[in-house]
């Protein structure tokens, strides 16, 4: 079996030592295009609430409890909501996944059973959930499974509130821009346009 190694750091991963690229790289001609007309100051304060938001979840699934600020605390309550809502076993937490085949990697923030069903969920932590680049997400995700889960978006709310989206499995967009990345990275000979 290859060996997968994740950078935080960049958000890199490397297969066998070459790196390969992660399904956000790979969905990136989706996101430029969602996202082209929002500022990037904008942008950035919303990844950094959204990481700080996905580590203080990976901390209290990882050891029972958490110290969060006030602008984290109602979204960990949304979480401990679904939580008691739902009968959840995770088998992955944060984890990294790979497509050794089509050589990519991404890390799927929770694996495991939702209600005894096999699932793959990916959390958001904004108003407004962007569906095909949520659905191409997950299903990259999947594509890096041995066995067939069920898809899935928890929307966790400033109100301590949620919402569970249930995805279609279905991998075209994913591919699409997986097809579009590869397409960039081919060198043509010199003197022809392949």
């Amino acid at each position: 079996m290859a060996q997968l190694l994740f950078f935080d750091q960049g958000h890199r991963y490397e297969l066998d030592g070459v790196e390969i690229p992660s399904v956000s790289t790979i969905l990136r001609f989706l996101s430029r295009e969602i996202y082209s007309e929002v500022r990037q100051a904008d942008l950035d304060r919303a990844a950094e609430r959204g990481s700080r938001i996905h580590k203080a979840l990976e901390l209290l699934d990882k050891l029972g409890e958490v110290d969060a600020d006030a602008e984290t605390e109602p979204y960990i309550r949304a979480y401990i909501r679904f939580r008691q809502e739902h009968a959840c076993d995770w088998t992955g937490i944060e984890k990294p996944v790979v497509n050794e085949q089509l050589r990519y990697a991404g890390t799927a923030d929770r694996v495991g059973t939702v209600d005894g069903q096999p699932t793959i969920i990916d959390f958001k932590c904004q108003n407004s959930i962007h569906k095909p680049l949520v659905k191409a997400q997950l299903n990259g995700y999947l594509l890096c499974m041995d066995k067939p889960h069920q898809l899935a978006c928890l929307q966790l709310l400033p109100t301590a509130k949620y919402r569970y989206y249930p995805v279609t499995v279905d991998p075209r967009q994913f591919l699409a821009c997986l097809e579009l990345h590869e397409t960039l990275k081919r060198k043509s000979a010199k003197g022809r346009i392949e």
